[in-house]
């Protein structure tokens, strides 16, 4: 296993702020990813440096580096886990077979200290790179581990990139602050002895841990506040704080660190001020006097529009209008992900057809028409380019725009007769009338109409399309309705009067005589009650017994619409015959007879 296990694919530069001799270069390397997976490392190579510049100092540092990546293939992917190990833990006994022959266990003391051909990675670099200053490897392995130096190595294990930036530190001459080495209860509480730690650990010459009480003799005793116990105990000082607090380079007691908190003793925390200004220090040789040229970051933003359309219901007693929702975002990078809301409420996905549901009452009886409906997009960090810092104003976009859904009218309701109602009665005395008139030789018209008189006939309410009722969708009905006068019969919203005709032609309602009323006029009907959600309405109209339906074709003659009973009736005939066809139907003056179909009608000449 080694450098016959694999391939040197490709060295790239990731980012270039200058001379390389005169900036500070690192040199990331893979190691236990295969050709099919340098995808993988590169991603994990741009989720580093993301990590690196949005992290106090380098993110004031940017233009120190330059960041290289040199793509090594393995035959396999992993890294080699004996499966015992000195510090007693036991491993899968994975041998995968990869270039720089990364090992678990390394030196066979402690599982977490990794081990590889430092000698072949420096050589690999070196055919590239001779000015570099930082070698990182990164191993394609989920187990937990990494080790300090020149060459720092680390697995690809979660939060492996903070776990980076610890090893880094090393390498610019931090000392860690955790106070046990193999950290599994064998070596915890022990005090530091300066003799027995030369041999074991080296010389305490870290910035970041002493072995001094005295504030004069503390290297950051400077920064120490008066009021501050010394030493610190912990938990007595706000994080953040500068004291002395036991526990340092592998000691529980006699070495001490600056703050109760940092990177230096645990990753994912933020490195404490001696830390900070110990790397800037370490980098200053290779930090430009001029600020480099860094891409202007710029909020993103978003722009929205959103109108109402058809109405919905959303559960019975409660509906709303479907609002469509069109927006787009600038200054945003990658695939965001999108979600939308309704006025102040949480945010949800976004449905697929980004259309949102605004409701015109949340409760029932309560009616709301004015609203705002939101929109926001969000990418993950992953999405983001290193320069871009991960917080909300980089990585979001939001807008909420207001909306008045439509309000009923109330003069658009309206009582209609409803003749193509199949409850509807026609009585005995409904028949085809025809009359005739308007001769205007070669380019009037012929209307032949059937005139129906109703027994029994229904209306329908009609509601103003600001009302959720029957007309929106035929499976909704009215919560409520109320007619006056009141119905021989009602289903839903229709109802259904009786209606009597007399023989002058006249006619009551529902066998009241006093209600006597010529029926092309109809009787006075009105409704009221709530819609299917719960909106009052009022609606007024007529009942009209009396109906005619049409067919019309081309012709010299018009038949106006004139009752059975206005018969004999006084007709101008300017021209001497007629005929034609209506809807198949042989339309036929000739002389004194008028014919329609077999249906025969005399006509008399007026004198004068």
């Amino acid at each position: 296993m080694g450098a016959s296990d694999g391939a040197v694919l490709a060295f790239r530069t990731l980012q270039d702020n200058g001379p390389r001799q005169l900036r500070y270069n690192i040199a990331i390397v893979s190691d236990g990813y295969t050709a099919a997976e340098m995808p993988l490392f590169r991603s994990h190579c741009k989720s580093f440096l993301r990590t690196l510049f949005w992290t106090a100092p380098f993110s004031g540092l940017r233009c120190t580096f330059n960041v290289f990546a040199l793509e090594v293939a393995s035959t396999q992917s992993g890294i080699d886990d004996p499966l015992m190990c000195g510090d007693g833990t036991t491993g899968t006994g994975a041998m995968p077979r990869t270039y720089f022959d990364s090992t678990m266990c390394g030196g066979g003391a402690v599982r977490r200290v990794i081990s590889l051909d430092s000698g072949a990675v420096r050589n690999r670099v070196a055919g590239f790179l001779p000015e570099v200053h930082s070698i990182l490897v990164l191993v394609n392995s989920s187990l937990h581990g990494g080790v300090q130096g020149d060459v720092a190595v680390f697995t690809a294990e979660p939060g492996w990139e903070d776990t980076a930036l610890h090893e880094f530190a090393h390498v610019l001459g931090l000392a860690d602050e955790y106070a046990c080495y193999v950290c599994d209860g064998t070596d915890s509480g022990r005090r530091y002895d300066s003799f027995l730690s030369f041999f074991q650990y080296g010389p305490l010459d870290e910035p970041n841990v002493t072995d001094q009480t005295a504030l004069s003799r503390i290297p950051w005793g400077a920064s120490i506040l008066p009021t501050t116990t010394v030493p610190t105990p912990p938990g007595t000082v706000p994080l953040g704080t500068v004291g002395l607090f036991a526990g340092a380079k592998y000691y529980a007691t006699g070495l001490f660190r600056s703050e109760e908190s940092c990177k230096m003793q645990s990753t994912g925390m933020p490195f404490c001020g001696v830390c900070r200004t110990s790397i800037t220090s370490a980098l200053a040789s290779w930090t430009p006097s001029t600020v480099c040229v860094t891409p202007t970051v710029i909020a993103p933003t978003m722009s929205l529009s959103a109108f109402p359309t058809r109405k919905v219901m959303i559960t019975p007693g409660r509906g709303g209008y479907m609002v469509p929702l069109t927006a787009s975002t600038a200054g945003l990078p990658g695939t965001p992900v999108w979600s939308s809301r309704v006025d102040t409420g949480s945010w949800m996905p976004m449905p697929a057809n980004r259309t949102a549901i605004v409701p015109v009452n949340q409760q029932a009886w309560t009616h709301a028409y004015d609203h705002t409906v939101g929109v926001l997009a969000e990418v993950t960090v992953a999405d983001l380019d290193f320069w871009v810092p991960g917080t909300a104003a980089f990585t979001t976009a939001a807008a909420d725009v207001p909306i008045a859904l439509p309000r009923p009218a109330p003069a658009g309701n309206v009582v209609v007769s409803d003749y193509a109602d199949s409850g509807n009665v026609e009585g005995s005395n409904g028949s085809s009338s025809i009359n005739i008139g308007g001769v205007k030789a070669g380019n009037g018209w012929v209307s032949i109409g059937t005139r129906r008189y109703y027994t029994r006939l229904a209306v329908k309410v009609q509601l103003d399309a600001g009302h959720f009722g029957p007309d929106d969708d035929p499976a909704w009905s009215l919560q409520s309705i109320t007619w006056t006068p009141a119905p021989t019969q009602r289903v839903g919203a229709h109802a259904y009067y009786d209606i009597t005709f007399d023989a002058a032609g006249m006619c009551w309602l529902n066998s009241s005589p006093a209600t006597v009323v010529d029926p092309n006029v109809g009787f006075a009907i009105s409704a009221s009650g709530r819609d299917a959600i719960g909106q009052p309405f009022t609606a007024s109209g007529r009942l009209v017994p009396t109906n005619v339906d049409y067919r019309q074709s081309i012709s010299t003659i018009q038949v106006p619409r004139i009752p059975k009973w206005e018969w004999p009736m006084r007709l101008e005939i300017l021209n001497a015959g007629l005929e034609v066809q209506v809807d198949g139907t042989p339309v036929v003056l000739e002389g004194d007879i008028l014919r329609i179909g077999d249906v025969e009608i005399p006509v008399e000449r007026a004198g004068g």
